[in-house]
């Protein structure tokens, strides 16, 4: 099959970098183009209304940045903090589909699930915080910060 992908200019996908890291658990490296670590298993921080892991860790083939490592890392300690910033934005998303039966508290409907720095967050600030709805409809929010401030979120039902 390789000489028919060489007739076609077609080069064989390189292969993912795994490796089970101290902090992250076992991840997976997307490539040099995309320059992003991701999460295996899902949950690797636990804690009041958080099961989180991380969908984006700017990196290169050697691992995350330690830039990146260090702010994921701290997060782990200002769950409170990730909750007080993007509850406007879950309740403004109860309120959007109430009628599936989400209701504030926006503590008794979501789980913080997963916290993904942009490539460029080192001079941007961008990450996204990403919340996921408990109960029988199924959502997942993603907040999208910069900074100290939230731009907005987005609904996947």
């Amino acid at each position: 099959m390789k000489w028919l992908r060489s007739l076609f200019g077609r080069q064989a996908p390189e292969p993912l970098v795994k490796w089970n890291d101290p902090d992250f658990g076992p991840i997976t490296f997307d490539g040099d183009d995309t320059a992003i670590w991701q999460s295996d298993d899902g949950a690797r921080f636990e804690g009041p209304n958080a099961r989180y892991g991380f969908s984006a860790i700017p990196g290169d083939q050697d691992g995350p940045f330690p830039w990146a490592r260090t702010f994921l890392v701290r997060k782990k300690q200002e769950i409170p903090a990730l909750w007080a910033l993007c509850t406007p934005s879950l309740e403004a998303a109860c309120e959007r589909w109430k009628a599936k039966g989400l209701r504030p508290p926006v503590e008794n409907q979501f789980t913080l699930n997963s916290l993904s720095l942009e490539g460029d967050f080192a001079s941007s600030g961008k990450r996204e915080v990403g919340f996921e709805a408990r109960g029988d409809f199924w959502m997942y929010v993603a907040v999208r910060v910069v900074g100290d401030r939230v731009e907005g979120f987005t609904c996947h039902t």
